[in-house]
């Protein structure tokens, strides 16, 4: 996946934000029972990273989530959702073989957010965390000198803003959520917008 220059992340977010406000504004009037009780959810996700590694072009990795929500019931079909989630990612993009600086990132990151409870449910999130990324330097034939071989590690604070439309399934036993989240980490300027899906499940 590529992203022109003139896209801009933030734009699509308010574009979904204006979405979710319109369908609650549309749907407040029909009859979306909430439920009265704190609600839990564990599940996961597959969330694809954009990482402008390329200058005016972009790298998209892959990094699956662990997830665990709590659900806490606001107003009518209104619900405050907090969860933690915990990811990891490995891929690398393209460098050459003699040279090449490997990173892996375990993120972890507590959230909350506000669920409309509707034939879809929209939702709308906020949430903060650490990144923990180990940076290890390789140098192969025909380089023989400047980096042996070794690694060190960084901490790093993100921020992200996340979109999306659950879809429930089962009774609402399971949601399949596809998103679009914008990410910041402080300290490495080449996180943007990613996209994915989550699947959880309500254990009570």
């Amino acid at each position: 996946m590529s992203l022109t220059k003139d896209f801009v992340p933030m734009n699509l977010c308010r574009i979904i934000l204006a979405f979710m406000v319109g369908a609650c504004l549309l749907t407040s009037s029909q009859s979306a029972q909430a439920k009265d009780d704190f609600q839990m959810a564990v599940g996961g996700s597959a969330h694809w990273l954009v990482r402008r590694d390329y200058g005016a072009g972009t790298f998209t990795h892959f990094s699956p989530e662990l997830i665990v929500f709590g659900y806490i019931p606001f107003y009518e079909s209104l619900s405050l959702r907090t969860g933690v989630r915990m990811g990891y990612s490995w891929e690398q993009p393209d460098m050459p073989v003699a040279i090449q600086i490997i990173e892996k990132d375990l993120s972890v990151s507590a959230e909350v957010g506000v669920v409309f409870d509707w034939y879809l449910v929209p939702s709308l999130t906020v949430g903060g965390g650490s990144l923990f990324r180990s940076l290890e330097y390789k140098t192969e034939a025909p380089i023989s000198t400047g980096f042996d071989k070794k690694s060190r590690s960084q901490t790093l604070p993100l921020f992200f803003v996340q979109a999306g439309a659950g879809l429930p399934l089962f009774k609402g036993l399971v949601v399949a959520e596809p998103f679009f989240r914008y990410l910041q980490v402080k300290g490495d300027e080449r996180f943007g917008l990613g996209y994915g899906v989550e699947l959880t499940f309500q254990i009570f």
